[in-house]
């Protein structure tokens, strides 16, 4: 083993090891239906500085061809199927990875529909908790009360 190959091993080991020592907290969205789920996790993803320009434009074409609209649409970095596109709905949980120096994250986005509970329960049953979201408006729905209770 060559001298340079040696310090790129070792610099390896310690990359591993530190990232070792990291822990792992995974998490979930829940709520009923519009209650900002996927914009919230979308946001929190983009304000981390972990979305690449390239995703960014391709979210602006097609907020153009779904929406007409020029905002961005933050839920449609975890909003991945073209029926949750089109039907702008989360129908399948979505699990986005980010890293702080201190800890890595899972975050699972669920849908709030009724008839896609079991989806969110799958992404609960891997979740450490669970951020549920109410809307202020709307109040405390049957699907936000299902959702807690699980």
């Amino acid at each position: 083993m060559t001298g340079n190959q040696y310090s790129i091993k070792k610099m390896v080991n310690e990359f591993t090891k530190g990232q070792r020592s990291i822990s792992t907290l995974r998490f979930i969205t829940c709520g009923s239906v519009d209650d900002g789920k996927s914009t919230l996790i979308g946001r929190m993803l983009f304000d981390s500085k972990i979305i690449f320009n390239d995703q960014i434009d391709d979210i602006k074409i097609i907020n153009k061809n779904y929406k007409k609209e020029t905002k961005i649409d933050f839920s449609l970095l975890l909003d991945g199927l073209i029926a949750e596109r089109e039907q702008k709905i989360t129908i399948d949980v979505a699990h986005r990875y980010f890293q702080t120096p201190k800890r890595r994250f899972i975050v699972a986005d669920t849908p709030g529909h009724e008839q896609y509970t079991r989806n969110m329960v799958t992404g609960a049953s891997v979740a450490d908790l669970a951020i549920i979201l109410v809307n202020a408006k709307k109040g405390i729905l049957p699907q936000t009360l299902r959702h807690s209770f699980i």
